[in-house]
């Protein structure tokens, strides 16, 4: 198999789960491990570049994927990781950050509309309807997220508003998906995504306003403590399939959650509110943890499964 025809083998799922890696390496940096950081963006980075490659050789494949409404979701992925190469970009040129970041949002709002036009509108089906969807809809949250030094704020402002409003208003036909219709193999794991959308929009909403309507604050972070509940009881079910692409699902939204968390921790310390930053600060501890060991390991197998390495050791013993 050459460079050209192992492109085609890339699975659309990579992309949310090179954004939950990217996230958690965020995370490590902040702790002040800086070489997880540049060792994740610099591997990430060459499988993002293999992605696009694999759009430009492979067109009539990636018509086809974007043509299925969930595979055509998980796409949102390659904004959102250009989004955070942006900020990365950053230290060295800021001006390239800054006009990559604006390809980016403006890559992921035609992405929206291309989406809601064909998918939500015209052929709409109640079983490709799942959480998967938030992460076209609100990982353009992303772009504020990770925006300290790309100004626009009036457009960070929007986007904020948009990904609460959206959020708040798929959430009931979320939930009435998952209550009612049950989850197939293929697409079980994008329960978890439910984290994403509310951990995006408390991180942005707190980010965008300093003196945020702390009814509001409490409302989002009521949602994602029972996201997190949601997750927790699902996590064994999760981890007893064999392994597929579609893991990623369970990636990128324990990553923001570890960011939201975070974000919380702040508000309270801000209002003096001790014991509550406490509890907050040992509920991120639990997601950090976890959120190193499901995304440690969602993406060592993704990389043993891309690079074809199962079936290598499966012939060596076979021989």
């Amino acid at each position: 198999m050459n460079f050209k025809q192992w492109l085609k083998t890339l699975p659309v799922p990579m992309l949310p789960a090179l954004v939950g890696v990217l996230t958690l390496s965020n995370v490590f940096n902040g702790l002040g491990f800086t070489w997880v950081r540049h060792i994740f963006m610099v591997l990430c980075g060459a499988l993002w570049i293999c992605a696009t490659l694999k759009v430009i050789y492979h067109p009539q494949q990636f018509k086809e994927e974007y043509n299925h409404p969930i595979l055509c979701a998980l796409y949102a992925g390659w904004s959102m990781c250009l989004m955070i190469f942006s900020q990365y970009i950053a230290q060295f040129s800021l001006p390239v950050a800054k006009v990559l970041w604006l390809i980016a949002v403006t890559v992921h709002i035609i992405h929206i509309m291309i989406f809601t036009i064909k998918h939500a509108f015209a052929h709409f089906k109640t079983h490709f309807y799942v959480p998967a969807w938030f992460v076209t809809y609100n990982g353009l949250a992303v772009a504020v997220v990770i925006g300290d030094m790309m100004g626009f704020l009036p457009l960070q402002k929007m986007i904020t508003w948009y990904c609460i409003g959206i959020y708040l208003f798929l959430l009931p036909t979320t939930i009435k998906r998952l209550l009612t219709h049950p989850f197939e193999k293929a697409v079980y794991h994008t329960q978890a995504i439910i984290i994403a959308p509310v951990s995006l929009s408390l991180v942005t909403y707190l980010k965008m306003y300093p003196e945020p309507f702390k009814p509001l604050v409490y409302l989002l972070y009521g949602l994602l403590l029972l996201s997190l509940l949601f997750y927790f009881i699902k996590l064994p079910s999760f981890l007893a399939f064999s392994f597929m692409p579609s893991f990623a699902g369970i990636t990128f939204p324990m990553a923001i959650g570890v960011v939201a968390s975070a974000s919380m921790v702040q508000y309270f310390n801000k209002y003096e509110l001790v014991k509550w930053a406490y509890i907050a600060e040992q509920i991120r501890g639990i997601q950090l943890y976890l959120a190193t060991c499901v995304i440690g390991y969602v993406f060592i197998r993704m990389m043993i499964s891309i690079f074809g390495v199962d079936v290598k050791i499966a012939k060596a013993y076979e021989a």
